[in-house]
Order: C-alpha cells, then structure tokens, then sequence
C-alpha cells in the first residue's frame, strides 16, 4: 500500500488504473469489498486517476461518476450477463443484452473508446479531452475514427 501511494503522489502524468471490481458501478450485484479497507485506496485513487478500467460486472458500462473522471466496465466476455440499474444518474452508457470488449486509444490530449459486439460492430462509442470533457458521445462509423487517429 505504501508502495503505491508514494508513487501515485509524485507521479505527475494521467494515470490509468485497472482493477478487477469498479470503484463504482450500476450494476445491480455489486460487491466492492471489505469498505474498511477499499475506502482509503479509492479515495487516494479518486484524487489521481483520470480513467478507472474494471470487470467483474457482467454487463458493458461507461459511467461518469461525481468526482471521476471516466470509468469504463468491461465484463461482458463471460458466460452470462447481469442486469443493471438503469436509472442510475452516473451511467453514461450500458449494456447487458451481449457480450462484448473495448477498444481505448489514447493520445496526450484526449482519449477515444468505443465498446464493440462480437460481431464487431460498434455498440457505444465516446472521446473525452484530459480536462475530463465528454464529447462525441454515441454510435460512430469507423471511418468517423480517422478524424480522431490524426489529432
């Protein structure tokens, strides 16, 4: 833990993390672990972290909660899928109904994803800039990319 803190607090670039359980998450089985302990690594994580990527939810969700940046659910690679909460006003994006994966470029001002469908077709896509602005946020073609892999 002291290890990952002092380095975290002197790192001064964008800092992605990958963790199997999201910090936050819609999903309607969320289990975030012992809070005794999480709690004080997801709040040094919060301060420094511009993107959270995680699994464990069976489902694909993009959520922009308060005080995140951006975090990015990734589990629907499994053998089923679960339901998810909808309604939840930090859900940008989500779904259950299939399995999918995420594509992630990343450049020094703005980062793109798009989540994608086993048959490889485009199921949600966005780009945000390092200040944490959404924009572009929908279904994109991929000849919309080439705007994005020149900048």
């Amino acid at each position: 833990w002291d290890f990952v803190k002092q380095n975290i607090e002197h790192w001064d670039g964008p800092i992605i993390c990958c963790l199997h359980r999201p910090l936050t998450s819609a999903g309607v089985t969320a289990n975030h672990g012992d809070q005794r302990i999480v709690r004080p690594i997801h709040d040094l994580l919060r301060k420094h972290v511009v993107l959270f990527l995680s699994g464990h939810e069976h489902s694909l969700m993009a959520m922009k909660p308060h005080g995140l940046h951006h975090q990015l659910i990734v589990g629907a690679g499994g053998h089923d899928r679960h339901p998810f909460n909808k309604g939840d006003k930090r859900l940008i994006w989500g779904t259950s109904k299939q399995h999918g994966a995420l594509r992630l470029v990343i450049s020094p001002s703005h980062c793109y994803y798009e989540f994608r469908n086993l048959n490889n077709e485009s199921l949600f896509s966005a780009e945000w800039t390092r200040d944490g602005a959404l924009r572009n946020h929908g279904r994109h073609k991929p000849s919309e990319w080439a705007a994005f892999k020149k900048s």
